[in-house]
């Protein structure tokens, strides 16, 4: 504001002085100044009002005084910032959120909590931008109830003048929390930041050979650029799927991607498929911010790039087959193996019901007089244990169904021999007792 306010006073003198014209001038600068036939800009001018010259001079004179004002702010004042601390450090939506990285949020009670100390918030933002290595940081704030009152209240800072700002930091899927007591920022903070922020990829994978080569090739983030962005071109389609080990329908789905991976090989369709586990690498250049998995991502060149709002396997293959020409009778094949991945989904239940009664029995084997009740966190150990286990496989959907379907029978081949080794111990139990009666 002050550097337009000193470059309007500068124009304002060069355009205008007492007693003179300051049509000539403006015509010179404006593209829509015209003139009559037979006149030149000079003799079409005519005096300036004596009101617009007093208009322009109070507009001068109050355009130097912020000017001077602000200068002084900026000198002398330097922890006043001359807008609001909100319209600086915008709040934080769910649509941003979802579309952005390298964020650092601050939280606040209320509105009320904000004022109270949008002093601070100011002064931290402006020293953070300050820093090597978080000058990509997008800073923003938003509401908890309730939530700076219990970190102070741990920290032992409950007063309003003492209590620190709160502020979580999202990179990639990772996300930490950081206290700023002062503006000045401790070295450690600054250390740990800049530490945070700094891209984190799993080591660059070798393509799969044999007959795995024609399935989806799972990727780091490091080789996204030249394994996705860089082969992208029409007709070919690069598309990537966005996965986490312990999403399960990422789970559930993975086996088919292999199938249509080598299915689009096979036939000669134009799309590529890759995957990258975003939970182990953060979104490296040129990948859109996904929070949610699966996403699939379609890079069709350079400048086009589409995420899908599809994820289910039947959906997110019928949004392929708008872009390119899937023959029908690989269709056909894909829409069985759509059909099967039901039957995965059954097989892999099952599954995991008898691993979770066979821990059970095992576990009164171990020690009979405890007490062995199932709980969720049990479960859900077992669900998440054997969904890690399958992510690591390369397999298709008929050849994981085989798999399946023999973990099933040994799951359930192991659970008799538990069950009948429980009954011996049980028989052997009560000839004992009665023995000694």
């Amino acid at each position: 504001l002050a550097q337009d306010s000193f470059v309007f006073v500068v124009m304002l003198r060069r355009t205008w002085r007492p007693g003179r014209a300051i049509a000539p001038r403006v015509a010179a600068f404006s593209s829509t100044a015209q003139t009559k036939p037979g006149q030149n800009a000079k003799t079409a001018a005519e005096p300036m009002h004596p009101g617009i010259k007093f208009g322009l001079g109070v507009t001068g004179v109050c355009g130097s005084a912020i000017a001077a004002y602000y200068a002084y702010r900026a000198a002398v004042r330097p922890e006043i910032h001359p807008m609001l601390t909100t319209n600086v450090i915008p709040e934080v939506s769910d649509k941003i959120f979802e579309q952005t990285d390298n964020m650092l949020v601050f939280f606040f009670d209320d509105k009320e909590d904000l004022e109270k100390r949008k002093l601070l918030l100011q002064r931290t933002h402006d020293r953070l931008k300050k820093v090597d290595g978080l000058g990509r940081v997008s800073t923003w704030h938003s509401f908890q109830d309730g939530l700076n009152a219990k970190l102070s209240e741990r920290a032992g800072t409950t007063d309003d003048e003492s209590k620190p700002l709160h502020a979580m930091a999202y990179k990639g899927l990772r996300k930490t929390s950081f206290s700023f007591y002062d503006a000045d920022l401790h070295p450690d903070v600054q250390e740990a930041m800049v530490k945070f922020y700094k891209p984190v990829f799993e080591e660059p994978f070798e393509p799969w050979e044999d007959h795995h080569a024609k399935y989806a090739q799972i990727i780091s983030g490091s080789q996204f650029v030249e394994e996705v962005y860089n082969q992208a071109g029409e007709p070919n389609i690069m598309l990537v799927q966005m996965y986490e080990d312990t999403c399960f329908m990422c789970f559930l789905m993975r086996p088919f991607i292999n199938s249509m991976s080598r299915l689009f090989v096979e036939e000669g369709v134009p799309v590529t498929i890759k995957r990258m586990n975003i939970d182990k690498n953060d979104f490296p250049p040129k990948c859109p911010v996904s929070r949610g998995t699966p996403t699939f991502v379609a890079y069709y060149n350079e400048w086009k790039v589409r995420k899908f709002d599809e994820f289910k396997p039947k959906d997110v293959l019928e949004r392929i087959s708008k872009d390119v020409f899937i023959p029908p009778r690989t269709m056909k094949v894909l829409h069985g193996l759509v059909e099967e991945v039901n039957i995965r989904f059954q097989l892999f239940t099952q599954y995991v019901m008898w691993v979770v009664e066979l821990n059970k029995m095992q576990q009164m084997l171990v020690d009979p007089l405890k007490g062995h009740e199932e709980s969720d966190a049990d479960f859900n150990m077992v669900v998440q244990d054997l969904m890690v286990a399958d992510m690591q496989r390369r397999d298709e959907v008929e050849t994981n169904i085989r798999y399946l379907r023999q973990e099933v029978d040994d799951a359930e081949t192991d659970l008799l021999y538990c069950a009948a080794q429980l009954a011996q111990n049980v028989v052997a139990q009560e000839k004992k007792l009665a023995g000694k009666a």
